[in-house]
């Protein structure tokens, strides 16, 4: 038996197997909203309690991405090959989640087609019906049966997916995740960071034991020869004094540098569809002082919430004041941390939802 789990912005479909009429599993805003899971456990019992309610029996199943939750963009096939790895690198850093799968369609006939979804929701659905003992055998996008259309889900749309279910692999997501060497890199990168900054340390310490010994050997040269040799004799006594000053002297810990705001570089998308909002806020941030700005747009999505992304490098104190910037404008804003960007700082505005 195969089944279909259709995932849709903010609410999760079952077909097939020995369930002949499409269920719905709509979780709450704070579980589950704008393809982004908020809470993974609850998410998990809510499944788990969707899967016994219904009786649904175990089977293979195949994750489907809607329309309406994936990122495309098309590009020539006459594109070099080495600029197309460019602009596709570009277009996925658009994309506005901490990890992104995507995926290559070549089924038009003058364009490739990058597919884009969140990483996160689509590996965590995997390994929730993984536990439950379901038969994961595919990570499709929308795209691959429907090409540009957007269908509405409906018991022909569930049954068309399920009648072309051999099919779907042709352009499939990977089933496993392809991190291992990215994250040895990562790992070689933090390690060489680490070696050098311990050789800064180690040089500053060394200067700062020759600024002692030279302040030491100033200070016992000037004083020996003044006295006489009574006086002489009591140098072990006076020569202490000198290391009693050092003594109070802490080698100074590296300074904190805040970097000037006119190096951070800050891309602005426009999420919500209302004409001129970008340009609203990059004003805003050019007159706190921030000059490294480019605005764009992104497909429209519905949150509470602005999002900003940060790299690890950004200070907290431009976190904290940019931050403070785009909730003076009403925004409400979801701060997350990622090195996968190209820029110092992405923010992404939202079609606002109003919660009743």
């Amino acid at each position: 038996m195969r089944a279909v789990l259709y995932v849709d912005r903010t609410c999760l479909y079952y077909y097939g197997g020995n369930i002949h009429t499409p269920l719905t599993l709509q979780p709450p805003q704070t579980v589950y909203s704008d393809m982004e899971i908020i809470d993974v456990d609850q998410l998990k019992n809510l499944i788990l309690d969707f899967v016994k309610t219904n009786k649904i029996q175990h089977c293979s199943i195949t994750i489907f991405f809607s329309a309406q939750t994936c990122f495309q963009k098309d590009f020539l096939k006459t594109m070099k090959p080495e600029d197309f790895e460019i602009q596709k690198h570009e277009f996925i850093d658009y994309v506005p989640f901490n990890k992104v799968l995507s995926v290559v369609s070549t089924q038009k006939k003058d364009v490739n087609t990058i597919i884009a979804v969140n990483r996160e929701l689509a590996y965590t659905l995997r390994d929730i019906f993984s536990k439950l003992q379901f038969e994961v055998e595919m990570i499709i996008p929308s795209f691959v049966l429907f090409g540009d259309q957007q269908p509405i889900y409906n018991i022909t749309t569930a049954q068309n997916i399920v009648k072309h279910y051999s099919s779907l692999g042709k352009v499939s997501f990977p089933l496993v995740e392809q991190e291992p060497i990215i994250k040895s890199e990562d790992q070689d990168e933090f390690k060489e960071q680490k070696e050098s900054k311990m050789r800064l340390y180690l040089m500053l310490g060394g200067f700062v034991f020759l600024i002692l010994i030279l302040i030491y050997m100033v200070f016992f040269f000037r004083k020996g020869p003044v006295k006489n040799n009574v006086q002489n004799a009591r140098t072990p006594t006076i020569s202490m004094a000198p290391k009693v000053k050092p003594s109070n002297t802490s080698i100074p810990s590296p300074t904190v540098i805040i970097a000037a705001k006119n190096t951070i570089h800050i891309r602005i998308l426009n999420g919500s569809g209302i004409p001129g909002q970008a340009d609203t806020i990059r004003e805003r941030l050019e007159s706190g002082g921030y000059t490294q700005i480019e605005v764009g747009n992104s497909p429209t999505q519905e949150s509470a919430n602005a999002s900003i992304v940060v790299k690890p490098s950004v200070d907290i104190f431009h976190r904290e004041e940019i931050d403070d910037i785009i909730t003076s404008l009403g925004h409400s804003t979801i701060i997350r941390e990622s090195s996968e960007i190209d820029t110092d700082v992405l923010i992404t505005t939202r079609k606002r939802t109003i919660y009743q």
